[in-house]
């Protein structure tokens, strides 16, 4: 049975990630950030593309499964799976972009803006792009199936942004000096990436990096098969954001959030997860899923940065599904003074039947 609603379509771009190093406190330039478009559509989902549990309800996880920050797994650890942890328990320390933690191997700060570890067990990103991704430069090890959870608190934004709490899966190089070998990057394979947001503008949505920097697929495209918005904060009495109609990110708030990417059908299709905790982790969280989606093809890309150049990959399609391990996990934020972060990791879990 298909069910009509009022969605609201939202092309982002997601943005220039600049590899040149911002020192902290300098004069950070914005450089181009978030192309933003908003219409309200009435549009038919068919619910063959979303699995039956019920979005936004009162679906809950109370898991006793803690892990080492005593957070609740949604999932469990695979068996001899990678797990990470963020080291934030170290001396106050900034890092810039391009650099790597002194005290984390496996973790660099990219993008424009810098990481400002606080020594609590806290950390926050500032600048106009910031990044934080966690890889194994050596790329002996690399990510899969996973779980990452983080827990964030929107402080000071230098204006408005379509991001918000974002993370990334499957990613490619996402490297400014490598691009445009946006086709099979040092990877391997092409230069893309799942993203999973819950926006300041109050959204719960999904975008697919097909090739970086060129062409992405989004949420409420218009096909029926893309991913729907969700309105993430429905329950809270933030202020309503004009463009969305939903309840906006609110400040000085701990937001707990978990993105899930992991295959399913013996490897063909992608099914992703987004979920939110209201209690700052209080007896490990009270997880209260916002979205989900399977990307099992279809799911093309409708934005394009170039729309006037040729695809540049014949042996990529449009609506590439990302199925294979990649070395990078991201979080990822755009024109903040300052977001806090707390609690991140990322643990690989097992794929689905």
């Amino acid at each position: 049975m298909a069910l009509a609603i009022i969605l609201v379509s939202a092309q982002p771009q997601l943005g220039h990630e600049n590899q040149s190093k911002v020192t902290p406190g300098s004069n950070i330039t914005l450089v181009s950030g978030i192309n933003f478009t908003d219409k309200t559509i009435s549009v038919t989902l068919k619910h063959e593309n979303q699995s039956r549990s019920t979005i936004g309800s009162n679906e809950t996880h109370v898991s006793g499964n803690n892990s080492a920050d005593n957070i609740n797994h949604l999932y469990p650890t695979a068996s001899d799976g990678r797990e990470w942890y963020a080291n934030w328990f170290t001396p106050t320390h900034t890092i810039s972009s391009g650099d790597f933690d002194p005290y984390d191997s496996q973790f660099q700060a990219r993008g424009n803006g810098y990481t400002h570890v606080n020594g609590d067990g806290t950390a926050y990103l500032s600048g106009s792009a910031p990044r934080m991704y966690v890889y194994d430069s050596a790329m002996q090890k690399k990510w899969k199936n996973v779980e990452i959870t983080i827990y964030a608190k929107r402080v000071n934004d230098t204006h408005y942004s379509a991001q918000g709490i974002t993370a990334g899966a499957r990613s490619g190089t996402h490297n400014d000096v490598t691009y445009p070998d946006i086709c099979e990057d040092n990877t391997g394979y092409p230069n893309s990436a799942y993203n999973g947001r819950v926006t300041f503008d109050g959204r719960a949505d999904y975008v697919k990096e097909v090739l970086y920097h060129f062409a992405d697929a989004v949420s409420n495209d218009r096909t029926l098969v893309s991913p729907r918005t969700t309105s993430a904060f429905q329950n809270l009495s933030t202020p309503i954001n004009n463009s969305t109609g939903f309840h906006t990110f609110p400040y000085n708030t701990w937001i707990g959030y978990k993105f899930i990417v992991r295959n399913m059908g013996n490897d063909t299709a992608v099914k992703m997860e987004t979920w939110m905790d209201l209690t700052d982790g209080a007896n490990g969280g009270t997880w209260t899923k916002l979205n989900e989606y399977v990307d099992k093809g279809g799911w093309a890309a409708t934005y394009f940065y170039h729309p006037n150049n040729p695809w540049p990959c014949p042996a990529v399609p449009k609506d590439y599904v990302i199925t294979n391990v990649m070395p990078y996990v991201f979080v990822r934020a755009d024109y903040v003074n300052e977001i806090d972060y707390k609690k991140f990791s990322i643990r690989e879990i097992n794929a689905l039947p």
